[in-house]
């Protein structure tokens, strides 16, 4: 750095982090909504680190006391001013250069995974406290996200080394030549983050964090190694010291951080991030690997395999009920074709609206479960609605068909990259599937034919099981 650290640290302690675009959009729907809550909120704020440190950043100014956690730096700001934060923070998608957007896309998802691993690993400690685990975790790549902001030329250097084969840590004591805990501490002090974020950086273990401190220390080497893949011999060792922290057997530690690694690539925001084809390739351990019956890493059965299974039961289960059928459904498109979300939406007695029944999606439930999606206000979904259709919006037509949507429903739908098919049992309108893959990925021509395939057999199901138990209207709401 050609100026000292000092300097550098007084000129960047007000300056604030790029925030993604949906949360802002997410929060403008929340300001409108009168019993918000933090839980809500939290759905975005852990797939956005930028807005948690900004979160972070504001909390830490009081002297009077000191921030532990994000939830609570929303309760020291107040809700009112959370909500209208965004609208004072840059956009992440108005940095200048695609690749420092590709650098820091990449750190909010090393971020966001090493916070689901430690809120995972927590369970295994039986520690009820996590928010601050969970924040220190999310605050793990604050170096890189400083750097790609406001020193982009050093970051471009440092991920030029890391594609030579550097480790991250070791290009970034290369390039700006101070190690990263010491960078971190010097921003951590700055802006008077939560103590476990310190304890990170500075490697302090006291005897009663010692445990916590070391598991964000092994989720943040986790998610960095996992980028050059999973059979490395890091990996075991963090496996192993794992064992000894959690005392749980290293079996049923890879198992859970196989899971977690997979549901961190479905949340992940793109497609591009190693994790993402990583998490695919994933084999999970049987349940029964518990104390002394401990066996051996079996293959998981393929995509194509869910989906195959999933479909026979739809077709020749006649034991399923509807509460089966959806599970097998969901079952197909989710873990079968990769789709991150997927939700299933009944027509009223009055079929004058769309209400959510099912749904699977990145955010649990992206406040998508409140909407009463009204067909007069939405004419896509009435003009859908009038016939068994499928509609795919791409690209190239998202211009002519999203304006058919209201603003409301626009904001949390996959922008130009979506399948929705209405779905008619016994020749009568009873709801509609949606489906997309997260981010701006594009759906797959395949992925839209099976989504089309499984949709037709399950309301084939509802069918028969409708004339078998003389309820035609199973499914209406």
């Amino acid at each position: 750095m050609t100026e000292t650290l000092d300097a550098w640290m007084i000129r960047q302690r007000n300056n604030p982090l790029p925030i993604l675009r949906q949360s802002r959009e997410y929060f403008h729907i929340q300001k409108n909504i009168p019993s918000i809550s933090i839980s809500r909120l939290w759905q975005v704020l852990a797939m956005d680190p930028g807005l948690c440190l900004n979160i972070l950043r504001l909390a830490g100014k009081s002297k009077k006391t000191r921030v532990i956690s994000v939830q609570h730096g929303i309760r020291m700001l107040g809700l009112p001013r959370v909500l209208g934060l965004p609208d004072d923070l840059p956009l992440l998608e108005d940095t200048a250069g695609e690749d420092i957007r590709h650098m820091i896309l990449a750190a909010h998802a090393r971020a966001h995974h090493a916070a689901l691993q430690c809120r995972n690993w927590s369970e295994l400690i039986d520690d009820c406290t996590v928010e601050d685990l969970v924040t220190a975790a999310i605050s793990t790549e604050l170096v890189i996200f400083m750097l790609c902001c406001y020193r982009p030329q050093q970051a471009r250097h440092i991920f030029q080394l890391t594609a030579r084969g550097s480790k991250l840590a070791a290009a970034i004591e290369q390039v700006t030549g101070f190690s990263e805990p010491h960078l971190g501490e010097c921003i951590a002090s700055a802006w008077r983050l939560p103590e476990p974020v310190l304890m990170h950086y500075q490697n302090l273990h006291r005897q009663d964090d010692a445990r916590k401190v070391h598991l964000i220390s092994n989720a943040h080497c986790l998610v960095r190694e996992l980028e050059t893949g999973w059979g490395t011999e890091t990996i075991e060792q963090l496996i192993g010291n794992l064992a000894v922290l959690t005392h749980k057997p290293a079996d049923i530690l890879t198992c859970r951080i196989h899971k977690t690694a997979a549901m961190a690539a479905r949340q992940s925001h793109r497609c591009y991030h190693p994790v993402v084809p990583a998490a695919v390739r994933l084999n999970y351990l049987p349940k029964s690997c518990v104390g002394n019956n401990v066996v051996s890493m079996s293959s998981a059965r393929t995509a194509k395999e869910i989906y195959k299974n999933a479909l026979m039961r739809i077709r020749n289960d006649a034991g399923l009920d509807y509460s089966g059928i959806m599970t097998q459904t969901f079952r197909a498109t989710c873990r079968g074709l990769g789709l991150s979300r997927v939700f299933f939406a009944v027509l009223g007695k009055d079929k004058k609206a769309l209400l959510i029944r099912h749904i699977v999606t990145v955010e649990n439930d992206s406040g998508l479960k409140r909407y009463r999606l009204l067909l007069a206000e939405n004419p896509l979904l009435q003009r859908i609605m009038n016939k068994p259709q499928l509609l795919h919006i791409h690209n190239d037509n998202a211009e002519k068909y999203l304006p058919l949507l209201s603003l409301r429903l626009r904001t949390v739908l996959a922008d130009g990259n979506f399948v929705m098919i209405s779905m008619f049992v016994r020749d009568k309108p009873v709801g509609l599937f949606y489906a997309d893959c997260c981010g701006n990925r594009p759906l797959e021509v395949a992925q839209v034919e099976y989504f089309k395939l499984i949709v037709r057999e399950t309301a084939h199901a509802l069918a028969e099981l409708s004339n078998d138990t003389e309820e035609k209207y199973i499914i209406n709401a």
